[in-house]
Formats: C-alpha cells, sequence, structure tokens
C-alpha cells in the first residue's frame, strides 16, 4: 500500500464534477473485494456527512473511529488526521483499484457521469454569458441516431429543439427559463453516459422544459434528465428535470411561480433516486404541493437492491410501458420503503447509512 503523498492532477487535465458519495459508494464495494479487505475491513465505513466533507475510517491504515475526510467539492482532496495521507480523489481511485493516477483519471470520467467544464480563468467563471438563439439553430441543423434510438418521435425532437454536436460528438439539449430565454446547452455524449455542463451555468436555477408547460398544467412529473422528459413527452405525462438528482430551493420557487400543486417524483429507479425522493419530499413538504410517486414495476429499495430492468422513464417507454405507469401517494410509498427488508440496512430516517 501506498504511503504518505500528494499527487497533483497532471498538466493539461480539465477540471471534473461527481456525485462525490456514489464514487464513495463505489469505492467501498471494489475495496471489499480487494485483497487489502482482510487487514483493514472498516475502510470507507462509519461515514459522517456534512456540507464541506465526508468522514470516514481511512482506506490507507486500520482505525476503528473515522479520521479520513474527502471534501465534497472539486478536487475532492482527502486528508487523513491519524495517519498523515493526503491527495485528491484520482489518487483515491488509483489506490483503491491499483492502477495508475492516469487511469484512475480516466476512469471517472468514464464511470462516474463526470461533468467536464473548460478550463476558464477565475474572472470568467464568476460570470456567465449564456447561449444565443443561433448556437441553438446551428445545432439543430445536425441529428444523430442515438437519440432517434431512444424511442423518441421526430415531432418531439423538433419540439425540444434537440440537435447535435459534431466537435464534441454530444447530443446538444437547449436549456431555457421559465419564460423561455436561452440560458445555456446541456450536451449528453453520444457513446456513453456522460454530461457536459457549461462552467457556472445555474443548472439549479432552471427545471428543463418547465418553460413549456408553464401556465398550461398545474402538475407534473420530476425527472432527473433531460431524455426522460422527452420520453414523458412521448407518452403525454408532462415532465420537467432538475439535471442531476436533488431538487434545489430555487426550483422549488419556480413550480410554485408556475403555478403547480402537485408533482409526481419520478426520479431514477436506483439507490439515488430512493434518496433523491426523500429528500425532495422533505423540501416541498413545506409547501401546499401534493407530492405522489411512480411505483416502478420493480422498485429498488422496496422490492430489490439489486439490478432492475426499468431504470428510468426512457427504459419504460422503450418497453411500452410508461403510459400505463403507476402513481401512489408519498405516505404509501414511504410506508412500502418502511416495510421493506432491505430499509434498515440501506437507509435511516432518509439518510443514506453505512453497510457494517
Amino acid at each position: 500500500m501506498n504511503d504518505n503523498y500528494v499527487n497533483g492532477e497532471g498538466g493539461g487535465m480539465q477540471t471534473y464534477y461527481v456525485n462525490i458519495e456514489e464514487v464513495l459508494e463505489d469505492l467501498r464495494d471494489k475495496w471489499r473485494e480487494s485483497s487489502y479487505f482482510r487487514y483493514n475491513p472498516t475502510a470507507f465505513t462509519r461515514k459522517k456527512a456534512n456540507t464541506e466533507n465526508i468522514n470516514m475510517c481511512c482506506p490507507f491504515h486500520h482505525e476503528t473511529k473515522p479520521s479520513f475526510g474527502v471534501s465534497t467539492t472539486y478536487p475532492y482532496l482527502f486528508n487523513c488526521f491519524s495517519c498523515g495521507v493526503k491527495g485528491n480523489l484520482i489518487n483515491l481511485v488509483s489506490h483503491v483499484y491499483e492502477i495508475s493516477y492516469l487511469k484512475a483519471y480516466s476512469k471517472v470520467l468514464r464511470d462516474y457521469s463526470a461533468i467536464i467544464v473548460p478550463s476558464f480563468n477565475q474572472e470568467i467563471e464568476e460570470d456567465w454569458d449564456g447561449v444565443t438563439e443561433e448556437e441553438i439553430y446551428n445545432y439543430r441543423k445536425k441529428r444523430h441516431s442515438y437519440i432517434e434510438n431512444r424511442g423518441l418521435s421526430d415531432y418531439t425532437l423538433q419540439k425540444y429543439e434537440i440537435g447535435y454536436d459534431e466537435k464534441d460528438y454530444s447530443i446538444t439539449f437547449p436549456v431555457r427559463d421559465l419564460e423561455g430565454n436561452p440560458v445555456f446547452i446541456l450536451k449528453r455524449d453520444v457513446s456513453r453516459k456522460f454530461y457536459h455542463i457549461p462552467k457556472n451555468a445555474p443548472k439549479h436555477k432552471v427545471l428543463y422544459g418547465l418553460n413549456y408547460l408553464y401556465g398550461k398544467v398545474d402538475e407534473v412529473f420530476i425527472v432527473e434528465g433531460a431524455i426522460d422528459v422527452l420520453s414523458c413527452y412521448e407518452a403525454k405525462l408532462p415532465a420537467v428535470a432538475l439535471l442531476g438528482r436533488t431538487l434545489s430551493k430555487h426550483q422549488l420557487k419556480l413550480l410554485q411561480k408556475a403555478g403547480i400543486n402537485k408533482v409526481i417524483l419520478f426520479l431514477d429507479n436506483d439507490e439515488w433516486g430512493v434518496k433523491g425522493n426523500l429528500d425532495a419530499y422533505s423540501l416541498i413538504s413545506k409547501t401546499g404541493i401534493k407530492v405522489e410517486v411512480v411505483k416502478y414495476p420493480t422498485q429498488w429499495g422496496i422490492d430489490t437492491i439489486e439490478y432492475v430492468k426499468y431504470k428510468d422513464a426512457n427504459d419504460l417507454l422503450l418497453a411500452g410501458r410508461l403510459s400505463g405507469i403507476e402513481v401512489v401517494t408519498y405516505l404509501e410509498y414511504y410506508y412500502d420503503l418502511l416495510q421493506s427488508k432491505f430499509y434498515k440496512g440501506v437507509f435511516l430516517n432518509g439518510r443514506k447509512k453505512d453497510f457494517q
């Protein structure tokens, strides 16, 4: 195992953003498969999180009281106050997977839905210039077969102004504010689940697709991604996307401003979707908005914690099952979650719990 070190990111590497909790969960699972586990079985356990750091037991030495902390913001620096080891997320992935720094960097970008952003100077990072209608129009001139193979009609693709960036090999999704003004362009790599959002783009201050529904509906389905919004449109379900897993206070205010009085949570059918449902309800319940939840054919966290066939709205659309989805009250959903044999091992009071 490596001794104390600090390894830089390497020249020319781009800034990346990941869901650090998801990465740490994966590293914990990988650690259990490694030869090091027998010598240090507590690594990545006993997690305690706050807005700035996630503390846990160190993977570089055996301990029973967590002294190893990882920052929740880029570049995700870590430091152990006990053994003194320090570095960044790439170093940590390199250590657990026993691969080189460059291979670890590639793995983070490839496997954790990282967001690549340009390397701007600090002055530009503090401003946001937005996007022009001309840029959106130019991208719309092109189309890639990937998006057409997702079960989406040409009418839907035209309505949501979907295009293609030949330079980045990415599908383009124009994101507009409530009044329809262009804010930024979300890009999705055609070869893997890899999203590009411009640096400082105010993604937590918009709800993708809400501008199309403003003044027309009083209830919406809340999904995670742009493709799920388009999938719901195919099934005549009004939907907006968080462009992430967490509903922000600003996004909630947008729902209120748009006159929405009922939301149906339709987040991904996985561990993070369950946590997103719990967090969203905690926020929405402080308002008068009614909350319901989509009941997937097999629900992660209730029926299983293994592989599920239908993970999101697009999976259901491709299977011809989106139009007939079942919706339950949030209380019914939460009761089923509490009664599940999996709940106590995964969640506690709406917050993620370590497996021991």
